[in-house]
């Protein structure tokens, strides 16, 4: 049975949302063009999984809602296959999402993570399908996302990678 654990979750959950804000100011950075978003936004992502797994395996169900109210994933994946974002960037964003995709316990929270195609923004960024711009990092962490979605592929989670127009499947290339 899932149930909150008082202080524990408060701390677990007020942590999640202030690295959540962090990720929203370097987005909006990113966004204005500014230069200096990639750091803040790599520790806030970071911070962000490490929060959202430690809450999920103590059981304590608002740090998902938070990291899915929040919009988590989908700035991280905007900031991920941004055209301005560097190498750097794109490998703290997949590595992050790999890093979720392997780590979560509980079927619900890997379809949150899975589902409304932000997964399959980054599977089929152009950046990231033709060799992560030659950065040997970024393409290590690709693989491993890669590795980490087919370990949890199954009969369950393969609709949140089929085309609704069949024209396209992001893990068959």
């Amino acid at each position: 049975e899932r149930s909150p654990r008082g202080p524990k979750m408060s701390t677990l959950v007020k942590e999640l949302h202030q690295a959540c804000d962090r990720l929203d100011v370097a987005y909006k950075a990113m966004r204005r063009g500014s230069t200096r978003w990639e750091l803040p936004a790599s520790t806030a992502a970071r911070a962000i999984a490490g929060l959202v797994v430690r809450g999920e395996a103590e059981k304590l169900d608002a740090c998902v809602d938070a990291f899915c109210e929040r919009r988590a994933l989908e700035t991280l994946v905007a900031l991920g296959t941004a055209a301005t974002a560097t190498p750097r960037a794109r490998a703290a964003v997949v590595g992050c999402v790999a890093f979720l995709v392997q780590n979560v316990t509980r079927p619900e929270a890997l379809f949150l993570l899975l589902s409304g195609n932000r997964v399959n923004a980054l599977l089929t960024d152009g950046a990231l399908v033709d060799g992560g711009a030659g950065d040997d990092e970024v393409d290590a962490r690709f693989v491993g996302l890669l590795r980490s979605l087919s370990l949890r592929l199954d009969a369950r989670t393969v609709q949140f990678f089929v085309d609704d127009c069949g024209t396209s499947f992001p893990l068959h290339g």
